[in-house]
Order: C-alpha cells, then sequence, then structure tokens
C-alpha cells in the first residue's frame, strides 16, 4: 500500500505544497462568466459561411433502409452541435465540406458459441472498422483529416438475445451487458441470421463514429454550448476583506475565465490559466488541509488547469476535492460536465496547425477513475505476486542434494525445505524451518535433531538452537518442554568455531560462536542489553567496545566482519 500511496502523492509533480493557515474560509461557488458558449479551436464558421456534413449510407451489413433498433436515417443524420454558419442546399457547392469515410466493419472472426455466466451462451465477434472525417474546402481541396479509427484497432462485440431489441438503441456500446446468452433452442437461429446481428454491431459502431464526427466538427468548426456555466468557489463574504491576495487572484481568474468564453481560445489565456492553476496549487497541503481550504483552493486549481488545457493536473486537483462536496453540489457536476469537452476542445486546438490528426476521445471523470482504480488494483496486484515469487525463493522446492544425518548417514535425492508460507493462510504450520523432505528413491523427512547438515541448491544449512528467553522456559518447564527452538538456517560464513546464519524464515541474521557456542540474534549484538552483555562477558569483553563505538553495522558484511573479530578473539 505504501507503494500505491506515493504513485498517487507524485501525482503533483513540480508543486511546492504547504498548509495555509487560515480561519473558516466559508467558500462559496460563484459562475466566473454568464456565457456558456465557445468559439471552434480550429475555424469556426461565420454565419455567412455554409457547410455539409456527409456520411453514407450504406455499409458492409448495413443500409438506411433499415430501421436498426428504432432508429432511422433521419436520426443518425444529425446535424453537429451549434453551428452558426448555414448548412449547404444539396445543389449547391458548401464551403466546408465534412466526409465520414468508411467502408463498415470488416470481420476477423465469429466465434463459437460459448457459455455465458449468466446462463446459456453467447458469441463474440471481433471485427476492424477504419473510418476517417476528412475536411475539404469548396475547391475539393483536402484540409484536414481526422483518423476515427485505424484498421488496426481490433474491436469486440458480444451477439446476445437483446442486441436486435429496438429498446437496446439506449446503450450503444456494442458489447452489452446481458442477464443471461442465447439457450441451446434458438442458438441455430442466431447462426442462420448472423448478417443480422452484424448489421446492428455495424450501426452501433457506425452511430458512435457519426456522433464523434459530429462533436469533431462543432468543438472545430462551429460554437459549442456547454450544459452549465463556469464555477469556482470564493471566500464567503464575511471574511472577504481579511484575504486581499486570495480575493485578488479569485477575481483575476474570473476575468481569465470570462474571457475563455467570449473570445477564441489562444496560447497567452491558457498560459495565464495555467499560472493561476499553479497559484491556487501552491497553497494548500492535499494530505493536511481543511474542507474549507480544500474547497476553495483545490476547486480553482482543477478548474484553471482544465482551462488551461492541463487535464491531468486538473483531474487530480478535482479528485482531492471531490471528497468534501454533497451529492447536490453544483462545482462538481460542472466540472464533470465540462471535462471530456474542454480536454477534446484543447486536443483539437494542440492539432489545428496538422493535416492528418489521430483522434483520441476524452475520457469522462468518471471513465479516468475506473482506469485508474484498475490501474491501481493491477499494480497491487503486481506486488503481490512480487511477494509471492520473494516469499517463494526462500523456499528450498526440490533441488538436488543431500542431508548428513547426525548418524553420519548420507540421504541424497530431491531436497525441499518450507520456510515460508507463499500465499497467507488461517493455518499455522508449525513445521516451518522444521523439518526437511528427501524424494529419491522414496520420500523421507528429517526433524533437525536428526540431521548434521543439509546441501542443497550450493547452500548449507544447519540445525540451530535458540535459547528462549527465562520467562519462556519457565514456562516451557512447567508445561514440561523444550526450553529452546531449533529450525534450520542457512549458513552464510564460517571463521573457526563461529559462524553466521541467516534465517530464510525471517531473514533474521544469528551468530554462533565464541566458548560456549552460544546463539544470538546479530541485531541483539548491535542493539545491547543483558543477553548481549552476558555474550560478551562469557567470550569477548573487547569486542563489546568495538561494537559500543559504532564499528558494526547491520550489513551482512559487517557481521562476516564480527564473526572474524570473534574468531580472533577466541582462539
Amino acid at each position: 500500500m505504501k507503494t500505491l500511496n506515493k504513485i498517487l502523492l507524485v501525482a503533483f509533480l513540480g508543486c511546492l505544497l504547504h498548509q495555509v493557515s487560515y480561519a473558516q474560509l466559508n467558500p462559496s461557488r460563484v459562475n466566473a462568466s454568464d456565457s456558456r458558449d465557445l468559439h471552434g479551436v480550429i475555424n469556426p464558421l461565420e454565419a455567412t459561411q455554409t457547410w455539409a456534413f456527409v456520411h453514407p449510407n450504406q455499409l458492409q451489413f448495413w443500409n438506411s433502409e433499415m430501421r436498426t433498433g428504432g432508429t432511422s436515417w433521419g436520426m443518425l443524420s444529425r446535424s453537429p452541435q451549434r453551428m452558426r454558419a448555414r448548412e449547404a442546399r444539396r445543389d449547391a457547392t458548401p464551403d466546408y465540406t465534412f466526409t465520414l469515410i468508411t467502408n463498415g466493419m470488416s470481420v476477423v472472426n465469429v466465434g463459437e458459441p460459448v457459455n455465458f455466466s449468466g446462463g446459456g451462451r453467447v458469441i463474440e465477434v471481433t471485427y476492424t472498422f477504419p473510418a476517417v472525417l476528412q475536411v475539404s474546402d469548396n475547391n475539393g481541396a483536402i484540409l484536414k483529416s481526422f483518423e476515427i479509427s485505424s484498421e488496426e484497432n481490433v474491436r469486440t462485440a458480444t451477439i446476445h438475445p437483446t442486441l436486435l431489441n429496438d429498446v437496446a438503441l439506449g446503450v450503444r456500446s456494442t458489447v452489452i451487458p446481458v442477464a443471461s446468452g442465447f439457450n441451446a433452442n434458438n442458438i441455430e437461429a442466431v447462426t442462420a441470421n448472423m448478417d443480422a446481428y452484424l448489421a446492428r454491431i455495424e450501426f452501433n459502431t457506425y452511430f458512435d463514429f457519426v456522433a464523434r464526427a459530429a462533436t469533431i466538427i462543432g468543438y472545430g468548426y462551429g460554437f459549442p454550448r456547454l450544459t452549465y456555466r463556469p464555477a469556482i468557489m470564493e471566500v464567503g463574504r464575511r471574511q472577504r476583506t481579511q484575504f486581499p491576495e486570495l480575493n485578488a487572484k479569485v477575481d483575476e481568474l474570473k476575468s481569465a475565465i470570462d474571457e475563455y468564453f467570449s473570445t477564441p481560445l489562444n496560447d497567452d489565456l491558457m498560459n495565464r490559466l495555467i499560472q493561476l492553476g499553479e497559484y491556487f496549487e501552491s497553497n494548500y497541503d492535499p494530505e493536511n488541509a481543511s474542507n474549507d481550504v480544500l474547497q476553495l483552493y483545490a476547486s480553482n486549481a482543477a478548474m484553471a488547469f482544465l482551462l488551461g488545457g492541463n487535464s491531468d493536473c486538473a483531474y487530480r486537483h478535482y479528485r482531492v476535492v471531490s471528497p468534501t462536496f454533497g451529492l447536490l453540489a453544483t462545482f462538481p457536476a460542472v466540472f464533470q460536465d465540462y471535462y471530456p469537452d474542454i480536454t477534446d476542445m484543447h486536443n483539437l486546438y494542440r492539432t489545428r496547425n496538422d493535416r492528418e490528426v489521430v483522434d483520441v476521445p476524452a475520457a469522462t471523470v468518471s471513465e479516468r477513475t475506473e482506469m485508474e482504480r484498475k490501474a491501481l488494483e493491477e499494480m497491487r496486484q503486481q506486488q503481490v505476486a512480487a511477494n509471492q515469487q520473494e516469499l517463494a525463493a526462500r523456499n528450498i522446492t526440490d533441488v538436488p542434494g543431500y542431508v548428513m544425518t547426525a548418524d553420519g548417514n548420507k540421504v541424497e535425492g530431491n531436497i525441499s525445505i518450507k520456510f515460508v508460507e507463499v500465499t497467507p493462510t488461517q493455518i499455522v504450520d508449525t513445521d516451518l524451518a522444521r523439518l526437511v523432505w528427501v524424494r529419491g528413491g522414496r520420500a523421507q523427512s528429517f526433524r533437525p535433531n536428526a540431521v548434521s547438515y543439509i546441501m542443497a541448491d550450493g547452500k548449507r544449512f544447519e540445525p540451530v538452537t535458540i535459547p528462549a528467553s527465562v520467562g519462556m522456559r519457565a514456562l516451557s518447564a512447567l508445561a514440561g518442554g523444550s526450553a529452546a527452538n531449533t529450525f534450520f538456517m542457512e549458513v552464510i560464513y564460517r571463521n573457526g568455531n563461529s559462524t553466521a546464519f541467516i534465517s530464510p524464515l525471517n531473514e533474521m541474521y544469528f551468530v554462533k560462536g565464541g566458548k560456549d557456542g552460544r546463539v544470538i540474534a546479530y541485531s541483539a549484538v548491535l542493539r545491547g542489553g543483558r543477553e548481549a552483555d552476558r555474550f560478551f562477558v562469557d567470550n569477548c569483553p573487547e569486542l563489546q567496545t568495538r561494537v559500543s563505538a559504532g564499528e558494526f553495522t547491520s550489513s551482512k558484511e559487517s557481521l562476516i566482519s564480527f564473526i572474524d573479530a570473534l574468531a580472533g578473539c577466541t582462539e
């Protein structure tokens, strides 16, 4: 989770955030402009000009005579929104012609019926559907083209029981959630009537392409109107005199937004809006700010960045502030309505001088939130998989080697020692690090008290007994049990009678050696305390001074140096 939280914080790139110590700001929503109308960002056509929108009335499987999903050809031929120019008569040559060029869908594959989770069977269809919107002048010269869908874009659709229903028009997506599939009696009829289903899939996709083309035309060459007036947040009336600089910035933002809705888009205006966004951004801490501060600063930063052309930063600030608003609050509704439209317009503005443009429709706020959720979930799953892989690497699983028993017998075969659980479980495995399996001619298992050492995967493992604490020894004696725990550990270094171990069970280092061969955790050696004091008194008092002086660290290399020093002390 630390990794995921860090990713969310890194989103505020290049910003120096600090907490503003303000009293109650009592922010309130205000309209930054009385207008909802914008100028097309490519070449807004005026009332003296004419235009035509042309798109085919017949494709591979569909034609305009079909009543598909209750939709007539007239409904499909809707005009782009808010064109100030006049639509040309059929017998006249328009000043601008917008032509949607496509031959329809090319079926890649019609799959076999597959069982559907809700019952019955469905059929999946993969297909391509190239489509280009071409802009030409009254001489037929091509001015610009927008690739709405490429031939490389392979799409998937599902043939299901409601695909041909008139009521299905309300959901034009070709993959429509359904409760059940076809039953065994009518799946053959579906196959026999396949062209009708393919015609509906083709129409659904075509309907979206026509709508997308109309959006491009309206945003690029018309005067589009948004649903809401632009909203920002200002300081409550009674508190305004307390914050002159803040009020001045809010007024500056109002003025810039009013200009945004009254004049054609330009780089200077966008830069001023970005600078205002940076001001509001730099004056709040997303983790510690009050709701009042968030609503005023994050909301205004979100709107300023959005209109300034930085939809990524706008979205991040909106994500910070959105939980502070109630269900009926106006600002979230305005921002969510603006987000895809303004982002689309800015994308068109950036490519206004390009003759060929690959169209990428902007995601809505909810779509982007869902994409973020899926991305974070995928990262979480990857982290889980990486953690499991790391845990699995600590276990010894079916590797060639042998066990040398306490009786001096050598038992060869594939060695397995389980040190950790790879997947979480509610059952405690008491055999972790306490059991070795040898699988050769027959499977054999050995406990630590029956083993001298193990060789597996080029590593040496030995049974190591860790003394229990005084309290644990008393409890163990009362229970009639052993006063110590013995585990298999990997030998990482040995010098004389002094040995360094690592326990794959918990990745801790242990030291065994000195005059009495006592085992102590290396962390206890460095930390000091009664256990360490007894160890040094019995084995090497002068070494304790070097440890206390900080000569040794917790690294593996330093542990090896400590073993050498301990071995030298006890010689």
